[in-house]
């Protein structure tokens, strides 16, 4: 059911400006129809302005940072920016935006009764809706999955710091602030998918992902955009019976995100340069943190209420083009480069693996062992644990593919390679591989979180 709220002056209270004044015509800045601007304002107007809401709500972007993002002259379809959409909901939309006030929907019935039919005349994938967001704000999309996106209003390129739209210099800094602020969605793009998978169907889905983008200022200055993704995979008892996984994982993705996205984002208490160095040490430094606090909260939970929550914990970090990489257990982090292939970033933490790193059993074992599944090195396991830390350079074009157990146990590395090369939208290919793992047997839940550098 969509709901519909105003977005007009409303949003401008607390901004040091008047509401309303006789003679003028007001509005808030990106909504405000063309024909409003002259003054001459016409029921026709609403309409537009619920096409801008529209836009922004299907897509996380307004029509100006689209145009910026797509670096066009015109507007882009939502679809081009939210794959799930199709070209009835782009139609719909676009009409209601034209420039032309008489080519727009009659009235807003039309206009509702357009996207409603739009978006049932195929089958639309859910959509994780991305309007600007406070730095506490939260959006959850389904069970298994945590999104953040912590965009700042009109950042200024220099500090990083939240500007009034009209702004045309920082109020910070004082640095005047023009087409270069940066935008946080160009560091990546993402696709990603959670499966309760075909052997658990009729329970829950005990994986966890998470996904942030962002603007970082704790790591340095000037700012840069930044991801961070996590996957965490709550364990099963004997004969997959449940203890508590998905209360794990749930746990060690938010504890990672409630440390992690305060450091990342807040200006750093000292100024530094931001030199590679440092900036290694911070990362290494935080993402490690993060981890063994997740392990204690889940620990003492354990402790708390007699039980034996156990989880994985895989965390990626990508900033200025270099990946850091933190993991606990057996979910695996990998990094695809089109001219060479799929490499993986990760150890696994389980006996299966320790029996192939001592050439005891051959690699391909692995896949048959039933000592696959008993890992010794995993979340909640002791109240200190060793945690393991990767990074590498990556560059644009580049996949990092963050998964659990219940993908790469179905698909060997040559598989994923295979279908990683096909290239394409990353939902869209998120889906194939989790759907290639259920056709190979699907014995686990099965979760995917894929990027592209950008």
């Amino acid at each position: 059911r969509l709901v519909l709220t105003d977005f007009g002056i409303a949003r401008a209270m607390e901004k040091e400006i008047p509401l309303t004044q006789r003679g003028w015509a007001l509005g808030t800045q990106h909504y405000i129809a063309p024909e409003q601007e002259k003054g001459q304002a016409e029921p026709a107007s609403d309409i537009y302005s619920m096409g801008v809401v529209a836009y922004q709500m299907f897509t996380g972007l307004l029509p100006f940072q689209a145009i910026v993002r797509s670096h066009s002259a015109e507007l882009p379809p939502p679809s081009q920016l939210n794959p799930a959409l199709n070209a009835e909901v782009d139609e719909a939309i676009l009409r209601a935006m034209h420039i032309d006030p008489t080519q727009r929907w009659p009235n807003a019935r039309a206009f509702a009764d357009a996207v409603k039919a739009a978006l049932a005349s195929a089958a639309v994938a859910p959509t994780v809706i991305v309007p600007p967001l406070e730095r506490s704000s939260t959006l959850r999309s389904g069970a298994n999955l945590l999104v953040r996106a912590l965009i700042p209003e009109n950042p200024c390129g220099s500090c990083g710091r939240e500007n009034r739209p009209s702004s045309r210099y920082c109020r910070h800094c004082g640095q005047a602030l023009n087409g270069t602020s940066p935008l946080v969605i160009d560091v990546c793009q993402v696709g990603y998918v959670s499966d309760v998978g075909r052997r658990y169907v009729a329970q829950d889905n005990e994986d966890m992902l998470l996904i942030v983008q962002g603007l970082g200022l704790g790591l340095g200055l000037p700012p840069r955009p930044f991801g961070l993704f996590g996957v965490a995979d709550g364990l099963r008892g004997p004969e997959g019976r449940s203890i508590g996984g998905h209360e794990a994982s749930h746990l060690a993705i938010a504890t990672v995100a409630d440390f992690l996205i305060p450091r990342l984002t807040a200006p750093p208490p000292k100024a530094h340069n931001g030199s590679s160095s440092q900036v290694a040490q911070q990362a290494e430094a935080w993402l490690r943190e993060s981890v063994l606090r997740a392990n204690q909260v889940i620990y003492h939970s354990n402790a708390d209420y007699n039980t034996a929550m156990a989880s994985t914990l895989t965390v990626a970090l990508l900033h200025c083009r270099h990946l850091y990489v933190v993991s606990v257990g057996d979910s695996r982090a990998y990094h695809f480069v089109p001219s060479r292939g799929l490499e993986r970033i990760t150890r696994d933490h389980s006996l299966a693996a320790h029996l192939v790193e001592a050439e005891l059993i051959a690699p391909d074992e692995l896949y048959n062992s039933a000592r696959r599944h008993r890992l010794y090195r995993h979340l909640g396991l002791a109240p200190h644990l060793p945690v393991d830390f990767f990074d590498c350079q990556v560059a644009v074009g580049d996949l990092i593919l963050l998964c659990t157990d219940g993908l790469w146990h179905m698909l060997r590395d040559e598989r994923l390679s295979e279908l990683l090369a096909r290239g394409g939208d990353l939902q869209q290919l998120a889906r194939s591989l989790v759907d290639e793992a259920n056709r190979a047997g699907g014995e686990g839940n099965i979760s995917v979180i894929l990027v592209r550098v950008q």
